[in-house]
């Protein structure tokens, strides 16, 4: 009777430890795999950004050269009506 206790206890201590093997290997995978995505979030991020600005930096030069021509068709305008 003795025996079987002692041999039931340890296939119940070899169970929980191989289940505590799984899980703690389950944690450490889903970190690897959280980690991976945090990496591949940050560079999409990092191109997103630079991509922004790029386009900020095209939109205020198109801004620039559209008031300066505003000003020469109003000069030219001015001329214009100067000559009439």
């Amino acid at each position: 009777m003795k025996e079987t206790e002692d041999q039931t206890r340890i296939e119940k201590d070899t169970i929980i430890s191989n289940l505590t093997k799984q899980v703690d290997s389950l944690r450490k995978r889903q970190e690897q795999n959280q980690n991976e995505q945090i990496n591949s979030l940050e560079e999409e991020n990092r191109k997103l950004v630079k991509e922004r600005t790029l386009l900020q930096t095209q939109v205020s030069k198109l801004q620039h050269e559209n008031q300066l021509l505003q000003v020469v068709i109003g000069e030219k305008l001015d001329i214009k009506n100067l000559a009439v």
